[in-house]
């Protein structure tokens, strides 16, 4: 699932697959009911550890990651983990970030200045955002469950997870993984 998402965003998709496939969904932790307590640790490399051993901990083989978003970026941070596992990644909607560059000035400021809304009111925020990031004839019901999935997210790991998004070189990510990776994005 993507930042502020959760694992039943995938629920639909799942009860198709699961006549071919086994399938896991999980919460990341912070996000739906998986809780945040006693972690300070906000990173997609966290996060792909703990995706990792999950795989691990099950024996998990030939393993094909999908991730929505951030989701995405999990992925590959598991594929870089135990690529003896994976044989492949999906992101949906994701890994769009492959050209910018973490470092600039620019979105820096413009990351910053994007974060004060949702310090002032995150559920506001979350709602806006979400609003100019799904499609504009996505029907109310679905909009309004991805904006109240996304605000009930613990502002604190949503805020450090944006910063660190702006801090990852995804090119790097990108040319030491071994397995296929496909992306399916929309033109928005």
């Amino acid at each position: 699932h993507g930042w502020g998402g959760n694992r039943s965003q995938w629920q639909s998709h799942m009860e198709t697959l699961v006549s071919e496939f086994r399938v896991l969904s999980v919460d990341l932790p912070g996000h739906g009911d998986s809780p945040s307590v006693g972690r300070d640790e906000w990173t997609i490399p966290r996060f792909g550890r703990d995706v990792a051993g999950l795989i691990e901990a099950r024996d998990l083989h030939d393993v094909i990651l999908v991730g929505h978003a951030m989701g995405g970026q999990v992925a590959l941070e598991v594929a870089l983990r135990i690529p003896e596992r994976i044989i492949g990644v999906i992101g949906v909607e994701s890994l769009h970030e492959l050209n910018v560059d973490p470092a600039s000035t620019a979105e820096t400021q413009g990351l910053e200045d994007y974060l004060t809304a949702f310090r002032g009111n995150f559920q506001e925020a979350f709602t806006k955002f979400v609003a100019s990031a799904v499609h504009p004839d996505t029907p109310d019901p679905i909009r309004q469950q991805i904006a109240a999935d996304a605000a009930s997210c613990d502002p604190e790991v949503a805020i450090k997870l944006m910063k660190h998004f702006q801090t990852r070189d995804l090119k790097s990510v990108v040319r030491a993984i071994e397995c296929p990776v496909r992306c399916i994005n929309s033109s928005l």
